[in-house]
């Protein structure tokens, strides 16, 4: 009995002393790594600010392959945000939520973990002569953690360099891999890029247009297929299209599409069809249409300096469009050459 009294003391001691300890060790933490790329940050960029591009290369994200992750509507920017679920004790559980994006040069989040509290990540894009610079952050403090927890937090605030730095210093590297691998491709002044393409299914209404004509034609067929593919208790699958066929003149040979889940059946006017899979050069146009004319020149021009022949008619997909945003600038539409090497 006496042994025991003489443990239990002791295990008491022990604690207040730590306890004791604890009040004077710092109440914040701040772990911090940097990388240079050769390569803009704004590819970087889009690494970090699209939360499923996280599964590339976060080392995280590659301890458990099956963890259970769970995005919110909004996946890219600010309000994005991810859950994590992992029998992994490494992984565990908690989320992740953007709360500020700014282009190309800094994204501040909030980390949240189911017992442990909340904790500020940053990523920080600078531009160097030769390329750029990734500064990835944490910082955590005891006081946001719950009150039970936080005298032993500041000793595990002493470790957490050494336990967390290994593993921001193999995620950026991993983005360097990724980036410097993948070099950004311009066609004109637009960003574009290489695509491996794996195909799908579309409805379409294809006619001979005149350039005045495309817009209310436009829109009249997609209210059309659209009707149909909702008689037919269908989906959508992705942004609406359109397949260029020639231009000769003031007359456009088209075809306005939407892909679907399923090939369906249909009549006249109306096509059922597939893409078939291949590569794809996209561009990213931004803009009005009415000044487009120009990518389609400088997209054959690449296409034929690189030793890449056109496989199909090219194709423009609406991802933002004026049903979405009244600024001409802001419209995103990705003009599309498939090829062959």
């Amino acid at each position: 009995m006496k042994i025991l009294k003489n443990t239990l003391f002791t295990l008491t001691a022990i604690i207040v002393l730590l306890l004791l300890i604890s009040l004077v060790l710092p109440n914040t933490v701040k772990v911090e790594r940097s990388i240079e790329i050769k390569a803009q940050n704004k590819q970087a960029f889009k690494l970090v600010n699209n939360l499923k591009e996280w599964t590339k290369w976060s080392p995280w994200h590659q301890i458990d392959t099956n963890a259970q992750l769970n995005y919110s509507a909004i996946t890219e920017g600010a309000g994005a945000s991810f859950t994590w679920k992992s029998n992994n004790p490494q992984m565990g559980e908690g989320s992740l939520q953007i709360i500020e994006s700014y282009s190309d040069t800094l994204i501040n989040a909030l980390m949240r973990f189911r017992e442990s509290g909340v904790a500020n990540v940053s990523f920080k894009f600078e531009t160097l002569n030769e390329g750029g610079k990734i500064t990835w952050s944490i910082e955590n403090n005891s006081d946001k953690m719950p009150l039970f927890y936080r005298p032993f937090s500041k000793y595990f605030f002493l470790m957490m360099d050494q336990m967390v730095g290994p593993d921001f210093e193999k995620g950026l590297a991993n983005i360097k891999k990724i980036i410097e691998a993948t070099p950004l491709i311009y066609v004109g002044e637009f960003e574009a890029e290489k695509r491996d393409f794996i195909g799908l299914n579309f409805i379409g209404i294809r006619n001979k247009l005149k350039g005045a004509e495309i817009g209310p034609k436009l829109g009249e067929y997609y209210a059309s297929l659209q009707a149909q593919i909702k008689s037919q208790n269908m989906k959508e699958i992705g942004a609406p299209f359109t397949i260029n066929y020639s231009a000769f003149g003031d007359v456009y040979d088209m075809q306005a599409a939407i892909a679907t889940e399923e090939l369906m059946t249909v009549s006249a006017p109306m096509k059922a069809a597939q893409l078939a899979p291949g590569k794809w050069l996209v561009v990213k146009y931004y803009g009005s249409y009415d000044k487009i004319s120009p990518i389609y020149q400088k997209g054959f021009e690449y296409l034929a300096q690189n030793n890449l022949k056109p496989s199909a008619a090219p194709m423009e997909f609406y991802l933002v469009d004026p049903k979405m945003e009244a600024d001409t600038s802001k419209w995103l539409t990705e003009v599309v050459f498939p090829y062959i090497e």
